[in-house]
């Protein structure tokens, strides 16, 4: 079954969404078959990736690369994300997240580089129950800075995160309400003077995937209707997006190849038009490969995404 809850680095990658310690692996959260190793992803546009005779590279405007090694277990026990940026064909900026967990796959650090900037750092504060309580985020001189605080009922379904200043003031605060099979059905949104902004609704099919959302501003007036559709893998194949009025705001669809476990190695977005403006491509790595032990280095935090990705045999 696949749940609402994003991985604590996903959303779409960032995500801490629903951040408990998972009763399902995280393979199963992603949706992946098989005993996978590592996944190697990066998410391009279709003008960025160029073929010749003796390799494939991407230009820019290249975005993103992210590596996750998994446990024999199933749960992630490390993980890279990167952000390349590029303004009029220069790479302008470079961001890394690193993501370090423990043997019972619960996120214990996370480190931030802005190439040339500043660093920070991220804790985590878990309950006896697994729960992650707190998030807190340390400057390079080790000053705390902004802070999260999460709250879960007798079933361990994340209730509530706050999220506040390093002064102590809050920013945001969202809650959730669930059905009996522990599907989110209500995620209310508020602001820093702890004011209703907005709140969604969801409902499920009977796999747990998210089908319909409903989003209503403050005063309860439905603002947009949003309608999801999977493949027989229970990926994402159309997102419709339709105002109040009932007409069509938005469509995209997602188009997938798989390899011979049915996990998928890429991913086209196809927008209303019917044309693509992003691919994701992967490679995956399952225990027992040749080529298992084949990653990079986690502990070089001046690892650039680019020697790998700029460099692929054909």
């Amino acid at each position: 079954m696949r749940k609402f809850a994003a991985l604590l680095f996903f959303v779409s990658f960032a995500i801490i969404g629903f951040a408990q310690v998972n009763k399902e692996s995280d393979l199963a959260i992603m949706n992946l078959r098989g005993n996978v190793k590592y996944i190697e992803e990066s998410t391009y546009y279709p003008q960025s990736k160029v073929i010749t005779q003796d390799s494939v590279y991407y230009k820019p405007p290249y975005r993103t690369y992210f590596l996750i090694k998994f446990n024999k277990d199933g749960n992630i026990d490390h993980a890279i994300i990167k952000d390349i940026f590029f303004i009029n064909g220069s790479k302008v900026r470079t961001q890394q997240y690193v993501y370090k967990y423990d043997e019972k796959g619960a996120l214990f650090e996370k480190m931030y580089s802005f190439k040339d900037v500043f660093d920070i750092n991220y804790k985590y504060i878990y309950d006896e129950q697994g729960n992650l309580i707190k998030e807190t985020s340390f400057y390079k001189d080790n000053s705390p800075g902004q802070y999260d605080y999460y709250k879960y009922d007798a079933k361990g379904n994340q209730i509530e995160m706050s999220s506040f200043y390093e002064d102590g003031k809050l920013l945001y605060r969202k809650t959730y309400e669930y059905d009996t099979k522990g599907n989110v059905i209500r995620e209310n949104s508020f602001g820093p003077y702890n004011e209703l902004n907005s709140y969604s609704e969801y409902k499920y099919d009977d796999n747990g995937n998210k089908i319909e959302k409903n989003y209503f501003s403050k005063d309860g007036i439905l603002d947009e209707r949003t309608f999801y559709k999977y493949d027989k893998q229970e990926n994402l194949t159309e997102e419709k997006i339709f105002k109040s009025n009932g007409d069509l705001k938005d469509i995209r669809t997602y188009q997938y190849k798989y390899d011979n476990k049915y996990n998928w190695i890429e991913k086209k977005s196809l927008s209303k038009s019917n044309s693509v403006f992003e691919t994701e491509e992967r490679k995956i790595v399952y225990y027992g490969d040749k080529d298992e032990n084949n990653y990079p280095s986690w502990d070089d935090l001046n690892y650039l995404a680019e020697d790998i990705i700029l460099n692929v045999e054909k």
